[in-house]
């Protein structure tokens, strides 16, 4: 979900009905890169890509970053979370909502605590 724009709410994954997940994903970061919204929520932006694909979205994301747009970057792939240039890392286990630092979270998803 993309939001800053009244008339452009909602066009993250969600918004666009069919098509294929990598289609969804292509929509959002054009929808990212061209709308510059105020703030987007991308869940799991990265699932399915292979490494020059993730490098692409986290670039992307990093790059936006730098732009002031406030980013939720929701995920269960590591190399996301080692890659992104993020401000605050949460976390959930067994329902509970676990908030640490860049190095904390990283450290933890290693440790096997996800």
């Amino acid at each position: 979900m993309l939001v800053g724009k009244p008339h452009l709410t909602g066009l993250g994954c969600g918004g666009w009905g069919g098509g294929r997940g990598g289609e969804r994903k292509r929509a959002e970061l054009t929808n990212l890169l061209t709308l510059k919204p105020q703030c987007a929520i991308l869940d799991e932006i990265d699932t399915g890509l292979d490494s020059n694909g993730l490098k692409l979205v986290v670039g992307i994301i990093n790059d936006r970053k730098k732009e002031n747009l406030a980013t939720i970057v929701i995920t269960h792939n590591i190399s996301t979370v080692q890659n992104l240039d993020y401000d605050y890392g949460l976390m959930f286990k067994d329902s509970e909502l676990i908030e640490v630092d860049n190095e904390t979270v990283v450290q933890k998803l290693k440790d096997g605590y996800d």
